[in-house]
């Protein structure tokens, strides 16, 4: 499979679980990210996947957490947050899995990342928000 036959099959797996926002008057689509990593030097890089949702997790979820990334409050709703979005909660996760192995003893792992030799494919079910397109571009400086 390809990177994206493979990110739809992952987020349509989550999305087919039960969602309590039906039950409610408003019903916000749920939106799915999927992220896939290989960074580091052969013959083991830190490679993985996973999937994300833009929802609150409970306990456990990035909501009010400080991480390496800082989400934005749009003009439109400051009432949302941000940092419950798919992506930015993707991204979050990445960035604490590379910042616990530059920790690590292995040293060239930790330079690899430190130098931002890799790739990070990101796919999402639906267009990101623009705190989500920042978060982005945070990731893209900070490694």
């Amino acid at each position: 499979k390809g990177f994206l036959e493979t990110a739809e099959a992952s987020t349509a797996a989550v999305q087919q679980g039960e969602d309590w926002r039906q039950e409610r008057f408003f019903v916000k689509d749920r939106v799915s990210c999927y992220l896939e990593y290989r960074i580091g030097p052969e013959p083991a890089p830190l490679k993985g996947s996973f999937v994300k949702e833009n929802r609150f997790h409970g306990e456990g979820t990035r909501a009010g957490c400080a991480g390496l990334l800082r989400s934005w409050v749009l003009p439109i709703s400051g009432v949302v947050d941000r940092s419950l979005c798919a992506e930015f909660q993707a991204l979050s996760e990445l960035c604490d899995r590379l910042d616990a192995a530059q920790k690590e003893p292995q040293a060239t792992l930790a330079q690899e990342v430190l130098k931002g030799s890799g790739t990070v494919c990101l796919w999402t079910s639906s267009a990101s928000c623009l705190s989500c397109v920042r978060a982005m571009r945070q990731f893209r400086q900070i490694f």
